[in-house]
């Protein structure tokens, strides 16, 4: 008997023919990856679960809520200033009256129930003539008229004011 080759030419001879298969195993465990990965981002497109451009969101700033302390430093000559909880039954009304006045001169609206501006509400007499808003004492609802850095009309009650805008 004619022996083929030694021992270990047998072994290079299998580890040879072992080695186009391992990279052909590795070519496909490759393939189906990116064909995964592929599958994967094409599925989060279409679903709109993953966005190629990012939205442009839509920033609107408001100017007509300021606080208390921004009652006197208004860029307008002349203007309103309306004094309310925001979260009381009254706003819906307020709001529609606001919108009246906004047609004559701009009005601003001041949240009585934020905690930036409970320093200038008062349980007592209000201030009808402040010159500053140190010197801001609000009671309840109050509308401020000014013109010029000065308080032309000061009225207070949302009875009050709804009759003081049906006369403007």
């Amino acid at each position: 008997m004619k022996k083929k080759g030694n021992k270990k030419e047998i072994l290079n001879r299998e580890k040879m023919s072992t080695i186009p298969e391992v990279k052909t195993l590795i070519k496909i465990v490759i393939g189906i990856i990116l064909i995964l990965i592929i599958v994967y981002f094409l599925g989060g497109l279409l679903t709109g679960n993953i966005k190629l451009k990012k939205d442009e969101e839509k920033v609107e700033i408001q100017y007509s809520e300021i606080l208390a302390e921004q009652t006197f430093k208004q860029p307008n000559s002349e203007y309103f200033v309306i004094f309310y909880n925001f979260d009381s039954s009254e706003k819906s009304l307020i709001d529609a009256l606001s919108s009246d006045l906004s047609t004559i001169v701009s009005i601003y609206k001041v949240d009585l129930s934020k905690k930036f501006n409970l320093s200038y509400i008062t349980n007592e007499k209000s201030n009808k003539k402040p010159t500053s808003s140190n010197e801001l004492k609000i009671y309840g609802t109050t509308l401020i008229r000014i013109k010029n850095g000065k308080v032309i009309n000061y009225v207070e009650g949302l009875s009050n004011i709804k009759e003081y805008t049906l006369g403007l």
